[in-house]
């Protein structure tokens, strides 16, 4: 009946817990059990403090205390204690709270339990605090400290060090702050790698948010800027690891033997700790002698000792592994590292709860700041969840007609034309490093000035697919629309998830592109995609063999294809799982591959991917910060570049922008061929259209066997072409080419 309640506690089904808790008592009362009665009545006590029922717990608190005293079970005794001192906080009877913690602390100490030790100190110095006594407090808490290391008891120690931590950041002390900060940041890190269950994991992440927002603020408040964008990054990025540590990537079972070993060194540290805290802490029936509290944290000191031996001879084998299972943050100087010339800068944006921070990192300079005043989590932040991507989701239409004014008020908001003229002199270009949900955003097409950005004026295509559409009207084309300047006429960009993907990137090198494989219109239902892999395939003389069309484009073989390329150009459906990032998808002849199974990957020669898809770079950025898209599965995979997406792209201007791109790139870098091809894109005048593509659009699809419906499709195809071609720009619209990012190297 006892662990029925603990289960239905653990689900915070209190009102059932207590009834069998109830029936637990009553059934240890009937058999004279006074161990069983006053874990029961213990188990009561907490159940009622659950639910905010004070009184009554303290009631059944003091009744277990008097049964645990009369029968010498010291460890009941200590825990009795302990849980009268927390019902008493509740109340706010401070000073009396402070009598029971000593009383378990005395305990605790004549049992030699640690952690016991550990939590009564602090449970005293949250005490002290409520009493506005800080010196006692932090007293208190320091000495929970000295106990509550981050290697061996990483809870404890991650909420000492936030409650301690607090007061230097309420007290405006900044650099006491952040010195007692530090053991919080490492314990939680601990806590991660740690954590067996994904409800666990998130709980960590959730409570550890704040705890690098404020440390990152406190270095801004000291000016310690290259301080503050170490812990920014340090924050990204980090759910790879806890991927990885609960083995979601390994449904087959096919874990690598160092990474296996990894696991069971972890399971053996969590299962001493759990033993430490089950002996030392919990009601048992049956209340055997536990091990020496000394000897257990030893053990767990040694098991971590070989952990990391196992994760250095992974790191040795693959970095990217060894990254996301036990993230190595990068220092100033390496991040620095990461930046080839004068003429490139990182920007690093990090919200923080009143301020987004814009880290500016240059060669051989210390980093520079750019503050947007006020435009916090819930100003910046909120609105961008509310205001874009929202809107997307759920109204397709309305999202592209609010685009510009959305991207004009972005660009306000970031100051983006004070950033450039304060701190980009000289720079051509821009690595930038987004924050939650600015990953989203496509930064190629933030305005520079008030000039109004310019929306098509005929309706998009369905993305990637068929779409039915009125004949053209006689209606002349209009006067060319004035368009704003963007960022991208100003700077080469590439945006990253993080200076660690990047760095990753980097230590792999650059590869000198050889061979190029073609993935194609693999469920057979887009338009332009085989116009588009035509022209590629022409261009770069690609052998059939190196090219998957339709019912060729299968699973297997697209995985074998990836092992004989240096470049893959990826030209088919593709989804975002909002919901589960893991999920999201690319859609083959025979089935799916997601993005779980991509981040298992490993190509060492592979340069570049394209992905021509939809939504590859779209993903819901939770408080962790990982961007986990189909592209950074690629980049983690062994891509040294990857251009992706982030929405659902337009068929017909997708198939024209990668044909541009791929001209661009023969002679010019990644970056510099994406800003190109984006630039001719929006450029493209309708008579630029008709002269260079038309007569060979209408030629391609009049030669394709497109079955029973052939006529139907190929005049589909005219009459929409012929819609483009009498615009002025029928491609101006930031929707049509703002879509494509560029990520890696350049």
């Amino acid at each position: 009946m006892g662990n029925l309640g603990n289960a239905c506690r653990y689900l915070r089904r209190l009102k059932e817990a207590i009834d069998f808790y109830e029936q637990s008592l009553a059934i240890f009362q009937d058999i004279g059990n006074h161990l069983g009665e006053a874990n029961s009545l213990g188990s009561l006590g907490s159940a009622c403090g659950s639910l905010g029922e004070y009184e009554q717990a303290i009631a059944y608190h003091k009744k277990s205390l008097a049964i645990s005293q009369k029968i010498g079970d010291l460890i009941g005794e200590g825990n009795s204690l302990g849980n009268l001192g927390n019902a008493y906080d509740s109340l706010g009877e401070f000073e009396l709270a402070i009598d029971y913690h000593e009383g378990s602390l005395a305990i605790s100490l004549e049992i030699r339990d640690l952690f016991g030790q550990g939590n009564s100190l602090n449970n005293i110095g949250n005490a002290y605090r409520q009493l506005q006594q800080t010196n006692k407090a932090i007293e208190k808490y320091q000495d929970s400290l000295k106990i509550a290391i981050p290697e061996t008891m990483p809870a404890e120690c991650f909420a000492v060090g936030q409650n301690l931590g607090n007061i230097g950041f309420t007290q405006g002390n900044w650099q006491t702050r952040l010195r007692r900060i530090r053991p919080a940041i490492k314990a939680v890190e601990q806590l991660r790698k740690g954590s067996t269950t994904d409800k666990r994991r998130q709980e960590i992440i959730e409570d550890a948010f704040f705890v690098y927002i404020n440390s990152v603020q406190c270095y801004i408040n000291l000016k310690q800027y290259d301080r503050a964008v170490e812990t920014a990054d340090r924050s990204r990025s980090r759910h790879l690891a806890d991927l990885f540590a609960s083995k979601d990537l390994y449904p087959q079972g096919e874990i690598p033997p160092e990474v296996e070993e990894y696991y069971c060194l972890q399971q053996q540290s969590d299962r001493l700790r759990s033993s430490e805290n089950d002996g030392m802490k919990s009601l048992t029936a049956t209340r055997q002698p536990t091990p020496n509290g000394d000897a257990i944290l030893k053990k767990i000191k040694e098991l971590e000792a070989e952990k990391q031996q196992a994760w250095l001879k992974i790191r040795s084998k693959d970095p990217v592994l060894a990254g996301q299972l036990q993230p190595d943050p990068l220092s100033f100087d390496r991040m620095q590292a990461l930046i080839p010339d004068a003429e490139t800068a990182i920007l690093n944006f990090y919200s923080t709860g009143e301020h987004t921070h814009i880290f500016i990192l240059r060669q051989n300079q210390p980093t520079q700041l750019h503050t947007c005043e006020g435009q916090g989590i819930e100003t910046l932040q909120n609105w961008l969840l509310n205001n874009w991507l929202k809107p997307y989701k759920e109204n397709d239409g309305e999202w592209k007609n609010q685009m510009g004014k959305f991207l004009h008020e972005l660009a306000n908001r970031l100051q983006i034309d004070r950033l450039i003229s304060q701190h980009l002199n000289n720079i051509k270009e821009l690595i930038i490093i987004p924050h939650l949900y600015l990953h989203q955003i496509p930064f190629a097409a933030l305005p520079l000035n008030d000039i109004p950005i310019p929306q098509s004026n005929t309706a998009s295509d369905k993305t990637r697919g068929l779409m039915t559409v009125r004949k053209p009207s006689n209606t002349p084309a209009k006067t060319p629309p004035q368009q704003p300047e963007y960022l991208s006429d100003r700077f080469r960009i590439r945006i990253v998830p993080s200076c660690q993907i990047l760095n990753f990137c980097h230590q792999r090198g650059n590869l000198k592109p050889a061979t190029m494989g073609i993935v194609e219109n693999a469920t057979g239902d887009l338009v332009f995609t085989g116009y588009e892999c035509e022209t590629l395939a022409t261009m770069h003389q690609i052998d059939k063999n190196y090219r998957l069309e339709y019912e060729q484009a299968t699973i297997a073989n697209y995985q074998n294809l990836l092992d004989r390329v240096q470049v893959l150009h990826s030209s088919h459906h593709a989804s975002a799982d909002l919901n589960n990032s893991l999920e999201s998808k690319l859609h083959l002849f025979d089935g799916d591959i997601n993005l779980g199974r991509v981040f298992t990957w490993r190509f060492t020669d592979l340069a570049e991917v394209f992905l021509s898809c939809c939504e590859t770079n779209l993903t819901l950025t939770q408080i962790t910060d990982d961007p986990l898209s189909i592209a950074s599965g690629f980049l983690c995979a062994g891509a040294r570049n990857a251009v992706s997406t982030l929405w659902a792209v337009d068929d017909l201007a997708t198939a024209l922008f990668c044909i541009l791109y791929y001209q661009e790139k023969q002679d010019k870098s990644r970056s510099e061929a994406m800003r190109q091809a984006q630039y001719k894109l929006r450029n493209l005048t309708g008579d630029e259209l008709s002269a260079k593509y038309k007569l060979q659009l209408e030629n391609y699809f009049e030669g394709q066997e497109w079955g029973e419906n052939k006529a139907e499709i190929v005049n589909n195809v005219r009459v929409r072409l012929e819609l483009r071609c009498r615009e002025k720009l029928p491609f101006v619209s930031p929707h049509y080419w703002a879509g494509f990012v560029s990520q890696g190297l350049a």
